[in-house]
């Protein structure tokens, strides 16, 4: 009993250019047109497999890097409020000498502080000018 007795006859249609493709395939390794297709198909096959393996590595990879990011944008939200919090004791204690030491009365501490927040504004005006060049 041959091998061909163990195979099934199915009619297929194909489209021009899949049928040229394997009429290509066939003629450069010397198979018949069955054995070419069935070997274009196992070949399709085993690529699918892979590609079920690829798949499963880079949607691990994406679920690392998105615990990552949210890993590190929770320290940099975390670091933001400690800076907000270390700024505000820094600013209390700065009115609080203002007042006590030089006697300045609130307008006094307003002005230095809208002059202080002038000069910061231009000096990240600046950096915003030389980044963008």
């Amino acid at each position: 009993m041959s091998s061909k007795d163990n195979k099934i006859k199915k009619s297929l249609r194909l489209n021009p250019e899949i049928l040229e493709g394997i009429e290509y395939y066939r003629g450069h390794t010397k198979q018949d047109f069955t054995s070419a297709v069935e070997t274009l198909l196992m070949k399709g096959l085993e690529n699918h497999e892979s590609l079920k393996e690829i798949t499963k590595k880079i949607d691990k990879r994406l679920s690392d890097i998105q615990k990552q990011q949210r890993n590190d944008t929770n320290r940099i939200v975390n670091l933001i409020i400690g800076l907000g919090r270390m700024i505000g004791r820094v600013y209390g204690h700065t009115k609080l000498i203002l007042k006590q030491s030089y006697g300045l009365s609130k307008e006094d501490i307003e002005e230095v502080e809208g002059q202080g927040i002038k000069l910061l504004q231009r000096d990240l005006k600046w950096k915003t000018e030389v980044e963008n060049v």
